[in-house]
């Protein structure tokens, strides 16, 4: 059985395996290019297209050089577009393209696919109790 001090270690073979099966699903898929961190900034443009990297940082609770590191990398893969902001040319918008805009039906499918895993077997007060739980853990992490 496992002990409370082993938190850490479960909590990053859980963040492995997820990593292991979205980059498998990724790959089936032909999704070239894609990895697991870019599934925040694809979600967050699939509902709110043409922000700002800094606003884009900010909703996934990410550093904007990070940021702008994956959305180079989007870019190049023609999934995003950067275009200057009309009023202010010193902030780029990130925008879907069309290649972009068409993985958002198998994007989803491939989370709500490893969602069913994650909680495959736990009851609706389980997942709120653990996702209450890692909030907690979280925040007295994050000071």
């Amino acid at each position: 059985m496992k002990q409370p001090e082993q938190i850490a270690s479960v909590i990053s073979r859980i963040h492995e395996n997820a990593n292991r099966i979205i980059l498998d699903e990724l790959a089936a898929h032909g999704m070239e290019g894609l990895v697991p961190s870019h599934g925040g900034i694809l979600s967050c443009l699939f509902f709110n297209d043409g922000l700002p990297m800094s606003e884009i940082a900010k909703k996934i609770h990410r550093k904007k050089n990070t940021i702008t590191v994956l959305v180079e990398k989007l870019e190049t893969y023609g999934y995003v577009t950067r275009v200057a902001d009309s009023e202010d040319n010193r902030i780029s918008l990130v925008y879907l393209t069309a290649k972009g805009k068409s993985i958002r039906g198998t994007f989803t499918m491939i989370s709500d696919k490893l969602i069913s895993s994650i909680y495959k077997g736990i009851s609706k007060e389980e997942k709120l109790t653990l996702m209450n739980l890692l909030d907690r853990i979280n925040e007295n992490l994050s000071g």
